[in-house]
């Protein structure tokens, strides 16, 4: 296992589930195991730090200058930056864009530190590599493409469906029999499958389009838009139209942009 991979690991770490196994009781019921499970909590934040920082990666809370300076060294650019006000103090927001991989990362401050941050991509996995290994929120999108993913491949038979009345195991048999015959046809036309994704874009930022760039590859111009929320704190006082916002923001992007992320005007 690699240090990328060692690191997710650190990041998925249930570390109240593992306070329970060591005492054997509930951490909602046995405050032992509370203390136990914050103890550990404190342990891994450290550690996960340590291993960003000497990685120039990313960390879950750093000033937005040093959160800025991470990104633009690992290759974004900015393609919109606002100052805005929120409760009395002056913010700032932006949005960058990744031209190698096709991402787009929006990020706005707080108290001059980062707040929150979302990163946007198309992504198809490689052959045999789980997705759910790399990928956060997101879908796949419809069927799956062709190798250079410029036309969509339906399956050749229909995806079975439950008949009422049928008995569970008759309809497993025939949903292996489907998925056999569409692995078989994924396999025989080298097809790829597309998924439609975003990650929360504060910690291990790098480490996690590393790992996704390693086990698959980013689509340079998106099949599918993921659902955008280009929006700062300060926009979400009292009443608010998202779709509004999104689409001021993101008329004001760079036109070869705009076409990669799929929207033609």
């Amino acid at each position: 296992m690699n240090e990328k991979e060692i690191i997710k690991q650190i990041q998925n770490a249930d570390v109240l589930s593992i306070a329970e196994k060591i005492t054997g009781k509930s951490y909602k019921t046995d405050n032992d195991t509370e203390a136990i499970g914050f103890g550990l909590h404190i342990k891994k934040n450290k550690i996960l730090s340590e291993i960003l920082e000497k990685n120039n990666d990313t960390t879950f809370s750093e000033t937005i200058e040093n959160y800025l300076k991470k990104v633009l060294d690992f290759g974004f650019e900015i393609i919109l930056e606002e100052d805005f006000e929120a409760d009395g103090r002056n913010e700032k927001f932006y949005i960058l864009w990744h031209n190698e991989f096709s991402l787009l990362l929006s990020f706005d401050s707080f108290w001059g530190n980062r707040n929150s941050a979302k990163l946007y991509y198309n992504w198809s996995p490689n052959e045999k590599v789980g997705r759910g290994s790399y990928t956060s929120s997101g879908h796949y999108v419809g069927f799956h493409f062709t190798e250079d993913f410029s036309k969509e491949m339906p399956y050749q038979i229909e995806i079975p469906k439950w008949e009422k009345g049928e008995e569970w195991e008759t309809f497993s048999k025939r949903q292996q029999e489907w998925k056999d015959k569409a692995n078989e046809y994924i396999k025989e036309n080298k097809l790829r499958a597309v998924w439609c994704g975003d990650h929360d874009g504060r910690e291990a930022i790098k480490n996690n389009i590393s790992l996704l760039a390693e086990n698959g590859v980013f689509l340079k111009k998106w099949i599918e838009i993921p659902f955008l929320w280009l929006l700062h704190h300060g926009n979400t006082k009292g009443h608010y139209d998202y779709e509004e916002i999104n689409k001021n923001r993101i008329s004001k992007f760079p036109q070869h942009i705009k076409e990669k992320m799929g929207f033609v005007e």
